[in-house]
This record gives C-alpha cells, structure tokens and sequence, in this order.
C-alpha cells in the first residue's frame, strides 16, 4: 500500500500576486532607446501585434550605430532629466500665516478639538486676512519660533488696509 503522500495531505496554496498600489503614486520612468524608437515606428502598426514586433525588432537590429545614437541621446537626456533632484518649493506665506494661527489658537484653547479650533479659525479668516498689512506679515513670517505671532500681528490692525 504505501504511505500517503504529503501533496495528498497538504495541498499548497496557490500564492495570488501582491497588489502594488504604491507603485500608481511613482513617476513614470523614462523610456530606453529601444523604447523611443518603437513609439517612432508606432505609424507601421496595423493591428497584428506579432509581426508589428518582429517588423520593429528587424528594423532595429539593421540601423547603424549613428542611426541608434539619435534614440541614445535621446534617451540618456529623458534619464538624466528623470534623475536630477527635486525642487524643494518654500513654503507660502499664507500656509506660514495659518500655521501660526492655527499654532496660536491651540496654545490660547489647549483643551479645545482640532475641529473646535478650526470652525472658530475659519469664522475669523476673512476678518483677519483683510486687516493684516505686508508689514505685519513681514513680522510673523521671519519669526517662527515666536509664540502666538499672527496674535501679535494682529493687535496692529488697521481696517482699511488689505492684503487681498
């Protein structure tokens, strides 16, 4: 008779592929040479995908170096453009002015919620961006490490001035 085999007794699991949801939210990488002259022969394509493949695959192998020297260049500048460092943009005045205000109001109302300290933010917005002048901005921009700045600035208010 035998012994059961242990496929029989322990069948495996098929393994389903992982999902890469944090591969949508990269850039797209630039293409290689290959790539750049397939896009270029995309006219010839008439729906057969196999012989568009060996059409374009033929075609690549028969061109000469300077030929493919036009998609290397090509390529390595959509490469080096895809490398070069980000730009760190500063942050905005404004997004300073609501840090500071929002910063301001938590300290002033401690046991306040997040969503308290944003309906009474939001009531004083408008009143409070059309009374700030570019000097008082100027104060509180500069100074971060200053406690209640928009508060500060704000006790210099004159009504006529906008920012806006």
């Amino acid at each position: 008779m035998g012994r059961p085999s242990l496929r029989s007794c322990n069948p495996r699991k098929v393994k389903r592929p992982r999902r890469r949801d944090s591969l949508k939210c990269k850039t797209k990488r630039p293409p290689g040479a290959y790539a750049l002259f397939l896009q270029s022969m995309k006219s010839c394509y008439c729906g057969d995908l196999v012989a568009f493949s060996r059409l374009v695959a033929g075609k690549w192998r028969q061109l000469d170096a300077k030929q493919k020297a036009i998609y290397e260049k090509r390529a390595q500048s959509l490469k080096a453009k895809y490398n070069s460092p980000c730009k760190n943009s500063a942050c905005s005045k404004y997004l300073k002015f609501v840090n500071a205000a929002y910063r301001c109001l938590r300290q002033q109302h401690p046991d306040w919620s997040s969503k308290q300290i944003r309906d009474a933010w939001r009531q004083d917005l408008l009143a409070c961006m059309q009374s700030l002048i570019p000097s008082d901005l100027a104060y509180y921009n500069f100074r971060e490490d200053s406690k209640c700045a928009s508060v500060v600035a704000l006790s210099k208010l004159d009504p006529q001035d906008q920012i806006f």
